[in-house]
């Protein structure tokens, strides 16, 4: 019988612990959902592109901007670094100019609520992706690269 009670006097203490840390904020309740269930908003945020589309799209670009850098490479590990931030669900890409008054490009993780992580709940800064420049070119016999 007293196994039994410090047994429920055990559960229930970690009963209250954990209500009292989800309460806090120490537990994600959104850990496990997609973007779009945690905002709908996320709805249309990015979609699957079919690639003969995609190739047209990017023609059209390089004949109408003549010069302009065509594309921009970010690393795997920068993206995920990103996305692995407490609470992020999305990236945003902004345009930028860079300190040689060129076109660039800048991304942030999103929240829930589709607000930038700009600082952690650490007090930490929130992680922000910028290049040095653009895409690098592309390896001998690449086919499908198309920032040359």
């Amino acid at each position: 019988m007293k196994f039994m009670k410090s047994k429920i006097g055990y559960l229930a203490i970690i009963l209250i612990v954990a209500l009292f840390a989800f309460a806090a904020g120490k537990i994600n309740h959104t850990k496990n959902k997609t973007s779009d269930e945690v905002n709908p908003a996320y709805k249309d945020a990015g979609l699957s592109y079919p690639l003969n589309k995609a190739i047209i799209e990017m023609s059209r670009f390089t004949d109408k901007y003549q010069g302009e850098i065509e594309a921009h490479l970010f690393k795997k590990e920068l993206i995920q670094k990103i996305l692995d931030q407490p609470g992020c669900y999305g990236i945003r890409i902004f345009n930028s100019v860079n300190d040689k008054g060129e076109r660039d490009i800048i991304i942030v993780g999103t929240d829930d609520k589709l607000n930038n992580i700009t600082k952690l709940p650490n007090g930490d800064l929130g992680i922000i992706g910028a290049l040095p420049g653009p895409c690098p070119p592309p390896p001998p016999g690449c086919k499908d690269c198309r920032c040359e």
